[in-house]
């Protein structure tokens, strides 16, 4: 009985030393957050070493492709041969025709002045260099219309 006569609820308690709000003082704060930070950048750190190693996995695991027009090293080095040959060749294996030119177009384009056209004239002139020069800006800004075969 004499023990419990002794007995104080302060004495020999957790709080003993501690205030009632110890969580709240500014030393206390500081160490839990030191010890929180650093768990937590453990915890980052590991899981970014596991998105790595996922991320290394998965990139080695390419599979093949498996598709029905799947061809060998012979049908490349063909398909090159022809692609050196030219267009011609090259849409023959694409698959489209190439049409035949006609006569018509083979033909030269004879330049012809009609009616109507305008034109650019250029002038040079070794001594009267304003007739060359009113000649030039007359051509470029309104130009020279050809009616009646005549400008």
């Amino acid at each position: 009985m004499s023990q419990l006569q002794n007995f104080s609820p302060r004495q020999n308690c957790f709080f003993k030393e501690r205030p009632l709000l110890f969580f709240l003082h500014p030393s206390w704060i500081k160490n839990h957050l030191q010890r929180v930070s650093t768990l937590l950048s453990a915890a980052v750190l590991r899981l970014f070493f596991i998105a790595l190693f996922v991320l290394a996995l998965s990139a080695c695991t390419n599979a093949p492709y498996r598709g029905s027009d799947v061809l060998g090293a012979d049908e490349f080095v063909m398909d090159s041969y022809q692609i050196r040959e030219g267009k011609f060749s090259i849409l023959q294996m694409e698959g489209k025709s190439n049409e035949e030119l006609t006569p018509d177009l083979l033909e030269d384009y004879q330049d012809t002045i009609n009616d109507g056209d305008v034109l650019q004239i250029a002038l040079y002139h070794p001594s009267r260099t304003d007739l060359t020069e009113a000649i030039r800006q007359i051509g470029s800004s309104v130009g020279f219309t050809v009616s009646n075969g005549m400008l």
